[in-house]
């Protein structure tokens, strides 16, 4: 069964994986922002590796060896598929290689599937491969349009497709600037169906009188506002406003966390709030009427070098953290999610600025433990 909207890379990926007549490849790398359609393209996904040992494995090498005791022909192929890849530049460097070697390294004929939201260049860096990288672009307008209306449909039968395309159409023009996540704009299109034909069922709209549909649903349109609603994957529905926690590393929050300090913060108050033993500070006037001009709420994000950002980091971060690459590869990551924005600077000492808000970083701060009010110049 074709999958809606993603048939031509649903196509190359089977292609891919089937082998073609330029051969099974080793490796291929699947990515595209969230909800994007990535998991789809996997539904005939099962366990291959039914006997696997259920002891700990410590490291890369016991890893090929319960591979290689598994015993499967070795022209049987295998796809070998890792979610959430860029996870893995946070374990031991080998690892990520010795995937991307794996079919060297064991006598089984495996492709190994990476999938992940960033560009494999910002995983891979320097790393010499042969992948294959197939990417999926967020959806279209038309296409959330095509997709919510089908869903929908699919769920709840018994009116004109016009009547769903119609509903879809509405969602999709008075939200889709707010969020481009298909599941949660299935989420809201399924939690105010009934509202929407509801003038249909007590028979005072036709179910194709799509201008006065509108007219009707519109009220709610307008409850909703900036309050758009998505159900998350427990059921339980909440506002996008209090969907504030992301699913990022560790060490990522930090340097988040540091690099909103770094652009709200003025650097002349680095001392005061991340050195230790810097001595008690007298107010004097001069310092509580520039404190008074001074907000960064008011006047928004400051740029700052990178060597502030990291100095903030291993402040707050304190000996959890040793310096090493992964932490200016998460950098480059922040980036990408475009939660940092690169705005100049020489090459080899960039200057970022941070585009986060105070409600969102303060609600990751949460996630880790930080109480980060405490470190704010405005707040202190």
């Amino acid at each position: 069964m074709p999958i809606l909207c993603r048939e031509e890379e649903s196509e190359i990926l089977q292609r891919l994986c089937a082998g073609d007549e330029k051969g099974f490849p080793s490796s291929v790398y699947l990515w595209g922002s969230a909800s994007s359609g990535k998991k789809l393209l996997l539904p005939n996904k099962r366990d291959l590796l039914t006997p696997w040992d259920k002891s700990h494995i410590e490291n890369f090498g016991d890893f090929v060896k319960t591979l290689n005791s598994l015993q499967i022909p070795s022209q049987e192929r295998i796809v070998f598929a890792l979610d959430s890849a860029d996870r893995l530049r946070l374990t031991d460097p080998k690892t990520l290689s010795g995937f991307l070697r794996i079919r060297e390294m064991t006598d089984l004929n495996i492709c190994v599937l990476f999938i992940s939201q960033i560009p494999p260049h910002r995983i891979l860096g320097r790393i010499d491969t042969t992948l294959f990288p197939l990417h999926l672009p967020q959806y279209t307008k038309e296409q959330t349009i095509k997709i919510l209306s089908h869903e929908v449909e699919s769920a709840m039968s018994g009116y004109p497709s016009t009547f769903y395309y119609g509903y879809a159409n509405i969602l999709v023009a008075s939200f889709f600037s707010v969020t481009r996540n298909v599941k949660e704009l299935l989420g809201l299109a399924f939690d105010h169906f009934n509202t929407y034909k509801e003038p249909v069922d007590d028979k005072s709209i036709g179910a194709t009188s799509m201008r006065a549909l509108f007219r009707a649903f519109e009220p709610k349109l307008k409850a909703l506002g900036e309050n758009v609603l998505y159900r998350e994957s427990g059921g339980e529905v909440v506002s996008m406003k209090e969907r504030l926690k992301v699913e990022l590393p560790f060490f990522s929050k930090f340097l988040l966390i540091a690099a909103y300090l770094s652009s709200h913060n003025p650097s002349k108050s680095d001392k005061r709030f991340f050195v230790k033993h810097h001595g008690k500070q007298r107010k004097t006037k001069a310092m509580i009427k520039a404190k008074q001009r001074y907000s960064s709420q008011l006047t928004g994000p400051k740029a700052f070098p990178i060597d502030r950002l990291l100095a903030i980091f291993y402040a707050i971060v304190e000996d959890r953290a040793s310096p090493s690459a992964n932490i200016l590869s998460q950098i480059s990551t922040l980036v990408t999610l475009q939660y940092l924005v690169q705005v100049g600077g020489d090459l080899d000492m960039p200057k970022y600025k941070c585009v986060a808000g105070l409600d969102f970083i303060r609600n990751l701060s949460r996630t880790v433990n930080f109480e980060i009010v405490k470190y704010l110049y405005d707040y202190a």
